[in-house]
Parts: structure tokens; C-alpha cells; sequence
């Protein structure tokens, strides 16, 4: 690789975007490996070549595509999933979009409920001592519109 067109990993991964922890886990991964490591200090540099895929490893990710996918799609030259593969992540996507279509609706739900609760009638239970039997038994008032429930 020519000085001029190598990049440390520090430059390479704020051209990309990316933090130097990112790179280091792909390469740990083998997923993007550094074009060069100095042998003296061990810095690694990075091609202009690596950006495409670096963006393609990217892209692949937001698709859902796992590192291991993404490792297994390059180490077969095809660097695009087959329609098969397409079509699972499809259907994977459905399933997690309808979990969180219904987590959506719950909250809805107790956030409406909760809302309810703030107009309802304020009520408290207060236990009392009867004095006039013996054992002096606790007796639960409960108020509720006015009427004075004894439990």
C-alpha cells in the first residue's frame, strides 16, 4: 500500500463515522481487517479501497444482518444476500414490528388508564377501632360517593 493512500485507524474511522472500538471489534470479528500493521508500533492502517465495504458492512447491519451473517455473505465473494436470506429477514421484521405494534397499544392502553385514574373519585380506607364491642374488632370504612361502607 502507498504512504499516501494508507489512513490510520484513528482517520479511517472518522472519514467512516465510526468509532476506533468499532473497527478493532470487526477486525477481532475478521470481519475488516487493516490493509497494514506497523510491526514496530502497531498501528494499523486502512485503504481507501475498505471504505466500500466498511459502508457495505454498515448498510448490511441496518438490514438486520448480524456480524456472522455479514462475515458469512463476504467469505462467499457474493457480499449480497440471496433472496432466500432476503425474504427471512422480511419475515423477521414482520414479527418484530407486530411485538412492538402491540408493546405500542399496552402503553396506550395504561397510559389512558392512568389518565382515568386522575379524574376517578379519590377514595381512602381508614381502619377504626369499634369501641363498643369487647374484642374490639377493626372495621374497614371505605367512602365512596358519599355512603359509608363498613367491612
Amino acid at each position: 500500500m502507498s504512504k499516501k493512500t494508507r489512513l490510520k485507524i484513528g482517520e479511517f474511522s472518522q472519514l467512516m463515522q465510526v468509532t476506533v472500538k468499532t473497527l478493532r471489534h470487526y477486525e477481532q470479528k475478521g470481519l475488516l481487517l487493516p490493509d497494514e500493521v506497523d510491526e514496530w508500533t502497531g498501528y494499523r492502517y486502512y485503504s481507501i479501497d475498505q471504505m466500500q465495504k466498511l459502508q457495505a458492512i454498515r448498510d448490511l447491519q441496518r438490514l438486520g444482518f448480524s456480524l456472522d451473517e455479514i462475515k458469512d455473505l463476504f467469505e462467499d465473494n457474493s457480499h449480497i444476500p440471496s433472496i432466500r436470506q432476503l425474504t427471512e429477514k422480511i419475515k423477521e421484521t414482520e414479527a418484530l414490528l407486530k411485538q412492538l405494534i402491540t408493546r405500542r397499544n399496552r402503553l396506550l392502553d395504561w397510559r389512558n388508564t392512568r389518565k382515568e385514574m386522575k379524574t376517578m373519585e379519590k377514595f381512602s380506607i381508614q381502619v377504626c377501632r369499634d369501641n363498643r364491642s369487647r374484642d374490639a374488632a377493626s372495621r374497614l370504612q371505605v367512602p365512596t360517593a358519599g355512603l359509608l361502607l363498613y367491612c
